[in-house]
């Protein structure tokens, strides 16, 4: 079943506004989202949404409080 999470914009949405505004944490998701914008073309065109969501996503487990860097 489809989620908005499924799509570029819904994943960055929720990682924006789990990340911390300032700080590398959120500065390296953007940058490896914009990578994954970059390299999409190599992947079929039917995944290329989910790749950059995946991007987006990578890291927002390590917002949890309990979880140390």
């Amino acid at each position: 079943m489809p989620s908005a999470l499924d799509t570029p914009q819904g994943a960055a949405d929720l990682a924006e506004s789990l990340l911390p505004p300032l700080g590398n944490r959120r500065l390296h998701t953007q940058a490896v989202a914009a990578r994954a914008q970059e390299i999409a073309g190599a992947v079929s065109e039917a995944d290329r949404d989910l790749l950059v969501a995946a991007a987006w996503l990578h890291d927002v487990g390590r917002t949890c409080r309990s979880w140390t860097t």
